[in-house]
């Protein structure tokens, strides 16, 4: 497998799906990198939070397959949260 995420995953997270996962947080880490934040916040505070979930969403058992894809859902294993055609490419 490339080399391509940050060692403390040791996988590559590659797909739509990490899109989905990682970029809901980029406003906040552009208005924290531009130092627009409001008070109280700060970018290191933000920049620590985000780190945390993205570890949290990333490193949680079932995020990646055998093969080191990742799966459905957004912390973990979640086919649920594909709907119909996730749910049964599960189940096959």
């Amino acid at each position: 497998m490339p080399s391509c995420a940050p060692v403390v995953y040791r996988r590559c997270a590659v797909g739509r799906s990490i899109t989905y996962r990682t970029g809901a947080f980029h406003l906040l880490a552009q208005i924290a990198l531009r130092r627009e934040l409001p008070p109280p916040l700060a970018p290191g505070g933000v920049r620590s939070a985000l780190t945390a979930v993205m570890r949290r969403s990333l490193e949680a058992p079932g995020t990646f397959d055998g093969e080191g894809w990742l799966t459905v859902g957004f912390c973990g294993h979640q086919p649920h949260l594909g709907g119909e055609d996730a749910a049964a490419d599960h189940a096959i």
